[in-house]
């Protein structure tokens, strides 16, 4: 079984050598590593070139964008560099286990179900000393997943659990080869890559999550994305950042309904398709009182689990006290 590596590279040049010797330590070798450049303007590409040059027998290939696409559409040509019949994605600046390869590829073959798995992962900075981060009662994987998984756990991903919040990094997660065909002939770049790839396998029951630390994600000022961004008080009472969360949960959902229509057919009976219409007419109704500063909406919208999942008390506080004093905001 072949096993491909697809990275997407912008001005890594920091921690890039340090990955690609992570990679090539693998207890399980991989057989092809592409890099797919986005216009860097350090030393990446030099960096690169050097390494093929130093490890002869380390199967990577370089390839750099005509112009810069971003890291989300960036991903989407690094998969469709790899030939692989599992492809792992892989970020520039993270250092991976030893047996990241092996033990993920090891669940894939026992698991002829998986199309997709994702591991956990230790955070780090850019120094790579251990970050501390306190657990968010009713969440695993580092606060990104909001359901309780016992540690090296093994466990099936509904797609329920992805239409407010995605779960992992794409950097944790292995696929098989017809995932990777669909996310490439499908993918627009209009949501996260690595939540629409999950969307896909999701929907064709195809997702797991294994608790278990396989990488080390680096956080530092120059991420691409990072897990919990600095937005100061005045930020936090305007309505881009307040309903963040709900636009990109709607962007979700409009994804779904493009992969998916039959989900959005009001006379399914479907648990999982009730499920997204009620959460497309949860976030209609959320954006739709934030445009037009519905007080007493605002007021009852707490009371709604859906809106605790993006929303926390300080924040329900800030909506409120908005539609009250804040300025009308333009269309959501």
């Amino acid at each position: 079984m072949k096993i491909s590596v697809a990275m997407a590279s912008y001005n890594g040049e920091r921690f890039i050598r340090e990955q690609l010797d992570s990679i090539r330590a693998q207890t399980r070798p991989v057989d092809e590593l592409a890099v797919v450049d986005d216009r860097s303007t350090d030393d990446t590409i030099r960096i690169l070139k050097e390494y093929r040059e130093e490890h002869p027998g380390f199967p990577i290939h370089i390839y750099q964008n005509r112009t810069n696409l971003g890291y989300m559409k960036n991903f989407r040509i690094a998969a469709h560099q790899v030939s692989g019949d599992l492809v792992l994605f892989c970020d520039q600046d993270d250092i991976w286990m030893e047996d990241k390869v092996e033990t993920l590829s090891g669940i894939m073959e026992k698991h002829s179900d998986a199309l997709a798995v994702a591991s956990s992962f230790d955070l780090i900075d850019g120094e790579g000393k251990p970050v501390p981060q306190e657990k968010r009662p009713g969440w695993c994987n580092h606060n990104l997943y909001h359901r309780e998984v016992e540690e090296d756990a093994l466990v099936p991903v509904p797609l329920t659990d992805l239409l407010l919040h995605n779960f992992c990094q794409g950097c944790a997660e292995i696929m098989r080869r017809p995932l990777v065909d669909a996310f490439v002939k499908e993918y627009r770049g209009r949501i996260p890559h690595d939540w629409f790839a999950n969307l896909i396998a999701a929907r064709g029951d195809g997702l797991y999550f294994y608790n278990h630390p396989l990488f080390q994600y680096r956080i530092h000022g120059d991420n691409a994305l990072g897990l919990a961004p600095d937005v100061s008080w005045k930020e936090k009472f305007s309505p881009e950042v307040r309903t963040l969360d709900a636009r990109q949960s709607r962007n979700v959902l409009l994804e779904l309904h493009r992969i998916a229509p039959e989900l959005f057919d009001r006379m399914s009976q479907d648990p999982t398709a009730r499920e997204a219409q009620d959460q497309k007419d949860f976030i209609q109704d959320y954006l739709k009182a934030v445009e037009e500063k519905k007080t007493f909406r605002m007021l009852g919208m707490y009371g709604n689990p859906r809106y605790r999942e993006i929303r926390s008390r300080e924040g329900w506080a800030a909506d409120v006290f908005c539609t009250v004093f804040g300025k009308k905001p333009g269309k959501m």
